[in-house]
């Protein structure tokens, strides 16, 4: 699990970082909500403010990306199919990721692959309005919809 914001404790296995630009904020809780369930990317479980600081829970623990010159081809195919897999589920909700680095592929004890980080996405949505965004999803709260390993 790793948790982004300032006001989130830290905890085995979790990540702290402050976000505290509102249209990242607004734009990563927006496209973990609209790729919630896929087995590639995190799964946000809550968002909330604290102090006046938003906070978000996903839910994964993995380590980013790290590839070795020793990594063999089927292990990079299959890497890399996971990493295709939830670029394209994220291409067919009109979302790109536009951050894509090893830092922002989350890798789990089993070495399945999550995509992270939406804080910098292009979303082409009439609707996506950041502010607003923002204060309607922290006062309703994030809906769970996690899913796989």
């Amino acid at each position: 699990m790793f948790c982004l914001g300032r006001g989130a404790g830290h905890r085995p296995n979790q990540v702290a970082k402050a976000k505290t630009d509102v249209e990242d904020i607004a734009r990563e809780i927006l496209v973990a909500e609209s790729v919630a369930g896929h087995p590639h990317t995190v799964c946000l479980v809550d968002a909330w403010c604290f102090d006046g600081l938003p906070n978000l829970v996903f839910l994964f623990g993995g380590q980013p990306l790290k590839l070795k010159k020793a990594t063999c081809i089927r292990e990079g195919q299959r890497l890399l199919g996971q990493i295709a897999n939830g670029l394209g589920h994220l291409h067919s909700k009109i979302i790109i990721h536009n951050d894509l680095k090893p830092a922002n592929i989350l890798v789990g004890l089993e070495g399945h692959i999550r995509i992270a980080d939406f804080g910098c996405s292009l979303i082409d949505r009439e609707d996506w309005r950041p502010a607003t965004s923002l204060h309607k999803i922290l006062t309703a709260g994030a809906k769970s919809k996690c899913q796989g390993p």
